[in-house]
């Protein structure tokens, strides 16, 4: 019993600091009909939640809105520009399955990208042999991208939320930087790319031993 007791402990003082960070299946078993029922309602519940995961409900805006913005050769970078794609976002952005914004057509999906820089240099990432997106757009990239979760907040807020949490947790960084919004870019003519719309941040990173660290790190890429 004293076992049992400091594992319960243990296992509520876990849920109480990490319920916020991850789904979690509270599965009461005194009443259960035996071990095989409960393992396949808990299998049950993983099943949903890697459906979750691999599907989650991100940030998309109407196409017909997007097609309102201005842009000059693919995007646009000014003070201006920034205040009308957040607006837009407020008044239209909607939460959608991944999936399912993957298929239609009418529907762009919100990307926040952010561009390292460190004075006067920007980060340049290279890309590995095996990444599908080496060879649909090169070996090389300026910035690290991120869909969006819905959030019930301005539409900047949601984005900087996205693209922080991306930046922090890939490049393994314990200091938090802060997005500067500086414009969007949409390659609109291209039937895969236009399904995406990039928003984009200066991201600058001010310490030199951070700048220098980063030299040396891999850029996790995440599944799903």
């Amino acid at each position: 019993p004293e076992v049992l007791k400091t594992i319960t402990v243990s296992v509520i003082a876990a849920v109480s600091d990490y319920k916020s960070k991850f789904h979690l299946i509270d599965k009461d078993t005194t009443q259960s009909e035996g071990v095989r029922s409960s393992n396949a309602e808990i299998a049950k519940g993983i099943l949903e939640n890697f459906e979750e995961f691999l599907n989650p409900e991100i940030l998309v805006v109407p196409r017909k809105e997007i097609e309102k913005l201005q842009l000059s050769n693919g995007g646009n970078f000014t003070a201006d520009a920034v205040k009308l794609l957040s607006s837009c976002i407020d008044d239209h952005g909607r939460k959608c399955r991944r999936a399912d914004a993957e298929n239609d057509s009418s529907l762009v999906q919100m990307i926040a990208c952010g561009i390292l820089t460190s004075g006067e240099e920007v980060f340049l990432f290279q890309r590995k042999e095996n990444d599908p997106k080496r060879k649909l757009y090169g070996s090389t990239t300026i910035w690290q991208g991120t869909h969006v979760a819905f959030q019930a907040e301005p539409a900047l807020q949601m984005l900087e939320t996205a693209l922080t949490e991306r930046i922090t947790k890939s490049l393994f960084l314990r200091r938090m930087f802060h997005p500067e919004p500086r414009g969007y870019c949409w390659d609109k003519d291209d039937a895969e790319s236009s399904k995406h719309l990039g928003v984009l941040f200066k991201i600058e990173i001010d310490n030199s031993h951070t700048a220098q660290d980063l030299r040396k790190k891999e850029f996790r890429k995440g599944k799903g």
